[in-house]
């Protein structure tokens, strides 16, 4: 049987991220902790499509499909604070995963967690 050649490979390789619940502008939980995570390139039309829209994509990053995330959401990676602007499913990858694009939080959110 021929293999496809179409199938894109990710791989989570580049660190952990949580996902944290936000009431005003708390941190008041974290829905899902230590999610593996890998970086993708923002690429130029993203990027200037988010300027025309008064928004700014400062990373974009791919996770395992399965997990609860929404724009509502706020995603923290390496200590610092990203909205989650869009989550994208792409299941013309191997394995199928979500795609965040995360615009940089600035004044930081107040952490008020327990813990």
């Amino acid at each position: 049987m021929p293999r496809r050649k179409d199938i894109r490979f990710i791989t989570f390789n580049d660190g952990n991220l949580d996902i944290c619940r936000v009431s005003g502008r708390k941190i008041t939980e974290t829905i899902e902790r230590g999610i593996r995570f890998g970086f993708q390139t923002v690429g130029y039309k993203r990027f200037y499509d988010a300027k025309i829209l008064s928004s700014q994509i400062d990373e974009t990053v791919v996770i395992p499909y399965g997990r609860k995330v929404t724009t509502l959401d706020i995603c923290m990676i390496r200590g610092k604070q990203y909205r989650i602007v869009q989550v994208q499913r792409k299941f013309d990858a191997s394995p199928p995963c979500l795609l965040l694009s995360l615009e940089r939080i600035i004044p930081e959110y107040e952490d008020v967690r327990n813990g």
